[in-house]
Protein backbone atom coordinates (compact mmCIF):
# COMPACT_ATOMS: atom_id res chain seq x y z
CA UNK A 1 0.00 0.00 0.00
CA UNK A 2 0.87 3.37 -1.01
CA UNK A 3 0.22 6.18 2.15
CA UNK A 4 0.11 8.37 -0.62
CA UNK A 5 -3.41 6.55 -1.90
CA UNK A 6 -4.78 7.63 1.69
CA UNK A 7 -7.55 10.17 1.31
CA UNK A 8 -8.39 11.99 4.88
CA UNK A 9 -11.53 13.96 5.21
CA UNK A 10 -13.84 15.70 7.67
CA UNK A 11 -16.17 12.37 8.96
CA UNK A 12 -19.85 12.56 7.87
CA UNK A 13 -22.79 11.50 9.74
CA UNK A 14 -23.45 8.29 7.45
CA UNK A 15 -19.96 6.99 8.06
CA UNK A 16 -20.90 6.15 11.67
CA UNK A 17 -22.10 2.98 11.21
CA UNK A 18 -18.72 1.98 9.23
CA UNK A 19 -16.47 3.88 11.54
CA UNK A 20 -18.04 1.58 14.62
CA UNK A 21 -17.61 -1.16 13.07
CA UNK A 22 -13.84 -0.45 11.87
CA UNK A 23 -13.50 0.15 16.36
CA UNK A 24 -14.85 -2.75 16.94
CA UNK A 25 -12.36 -4.55 14.44
CA UNK A 26 -9.19 -2.50 15.56
CA UNK A 27 -9.75 -3.41 19.01
CA UNK A 28 -11.40 -7.24 18.61
CA UNK A 29 -7.94 -8.81 19.95
CA UNK A 30 -6.46 -5.95 21.70
CA UNK A 31 -6.68 -7.81 25.36
CA UNK A 32 -6.53 -4.89 27.19
CA UNK A 33 -9.78 -3.38 25.61
CA UNK A 34 -13.14 -4.02 27.01
CA UNK A 35 -14.36 -4.18 23.25
CA UNK A 36 -16.49 -1.03 24.20
CA UNK A 37 -14.43 1.56 22.85
CA UNK A 38 -17.54 2.48 19.85
CA UNK A 39 -19.79 3.00 22.58
CA UNK A 40 -17.63 5.85 23.97
CA UNK A 41 -17.05 7.29 20.19
CA UNK A 42 -20.39 7.66 20.30
CA UNK A 43 -21.20 9.70 23.32
CA UNK A 44 -18.10 11.67 22.45
CA UNK A 45 -19.94 12.86 19.05
CA UNK A 46 -22.89 14.15 21.11
CA UNK A 47 -20.92 15.50 23.89
CA UNK A 48 -20.07 19.38 24.03
CA UNK A 49 -16.87 18.77 23.39
CA UNK A 50 -17.50 17.39 19.95
CA UNK A 51 -15.51 19.35 17.02
CA UNK A 52 -16.45 18.17 14.07
CA UNK A 53 -13.05 19.50 12.40
CA UNK A 54 -11.45 16.89 14.78
CA UNK A 55 -13.26 13.86 13.75
CA UNK A 56 -11.50 12.48 10.29
CA UNK A 57 -11.69 9.25 8.66
CA UNK A 58 -9.23 7.53 6.23
CA UNK A 59 -9.90 6.10 2.86
CA UNK A 60 -8.46 4.12 0.23
CA UNK A 61 -10.25 4.03 -2.68
CA UNK A 62 -13.88 3.50 -0.93
CA UNK A 63 -12.63 1.54 2.01
CA UNK A 64 -13.27 2.98 5.05
CA UNK A 65 -9.72 1.85 6.89
CA UNK A 66 -9.32 4.58 9.50
CA UNK A 67 -10.59 6.84 12.33
CA UNK A 68 -9.10 9.52 14.90
CA UNK A 69 -11.64 11.68 17.10
CA UNK A 70 -9.73 14.85 19.07
CA UNK A 71 -12.60 16.04 21.29
CA UNK A 72 -11.93 19.42 23.72
CA UNK A 73 -11.19 19.30 27.42
CA UNK A 74 -10.23 21.39 30.14
CA UNK A 75 -7.69 20.95 32.57
CA UNK A 76 -8.19 22.63 35.72
CA UNK A 77 -5.37 23.79 37.83
CA UNK A 78 -4.60 26.95 40.29
CA UNK A 79 -3.60 28.94 37.78
CA UNK A 80 -7.08 28.02 36.34
CA UNK A 81 -8.65 26.26 33.05
CA UNK A 82 -6.31 25.07 30.42
CA UNK A 83 -8.34 24.17 27.38
CA UNK A 84 -6.95 21.46 25.43
CA UNK A 85 -7.86 18.40 23.40
CA UNK A 86 -8.20 14.45 24.38
CA UNK A 87 -7.30 11.58 21.69
CA UNK A 88 -10.05 8.92 22.05
CA UNK A 89 -10.17 6.96 19.57
CA UNK A 90 -7.74 5.91 16.88
CA UNK A 91 -8.67 3.15 15.04
CA UNK A 92 -6.70 1.31 12.33
CA UNK A 93 -8.69 -1.68 10.20
CA UNK A 94 -6.65 -4.64 10.97
CA UNK A 95 -5.28 -5.67 7.92
CA UNK A 96 -4.19 -2.08 7.64
CA UNK A 97 -2.42 -1.36 10.69
CA UNK A 98 1.35 -0.76 10.84
CA UNK A 99 1.69 0.92 7.34
CA UNK A 100 1.65 4.28 8.35
CA UNK A 101 -2.42 5.16 8.75
CA UNK A 102 -2.28 6.14 12.27
CA UNK A 103 0.23 8.25 11.99
CA UNK A 104 -1.10 9.89 9.04
CA UNK A 105 -4.17 10.77 10.98
CA UNK A 106 -2.15 11.91 13.76
CA UNK A 107 -0.47 14.15 12.08
CA UNK A 108 -3.88 15.79 10.07
CA UNK A 109 -5.58 15.69 13.17
CA UNK A 110 -2.86 18.05 14.82
CA UNK A 111 -2.84 20.34 11.53
CA UNK A 112 -6.32 20.78 12.48
CA UNK A 113 -6.19 21.29 15.93
CA UNK A 114 -3.13 24.00 15.77
CA UNK A 115 -5.25 25.99 12.57
CA UNK A 116 -8.22 26.17 15.55
CA UNK A 117 -5.83 26.94 17.85
CA UNK A 118 -5.22 24.78 20.40
CA UNK A 119 -2.06 23.47 21.68
CA UNK A 120 -2.27 20.32 23.64
CA UNK A 121 -3.09 16.79 22.76
CA UNK A 122 -3.79 14.32 25.72
CA UNK A 123 -3.55 10.87 25.37
CA UNK A 124 -5.02 8.91 28.47
CA UNK A 125 -4.88 4.86 28.85
CA UNK A 126 -6.91 2.79 31.06
CA UNK A 127 -4.60 0.78 33.22
CA UNK A 128 -7.12 -1.41 34.61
Amino acid sequence: MDINSISIKQQEPHDLPAICRLIEEAFATVQESDHREQFLVKRLLSSPGFIPELSLTAWIGSELVGYILLTEIEILSKAGSIPTLSLASLAVRPDFQRQGIGAALIEEAHKHAAELNFETVLVSCNFN
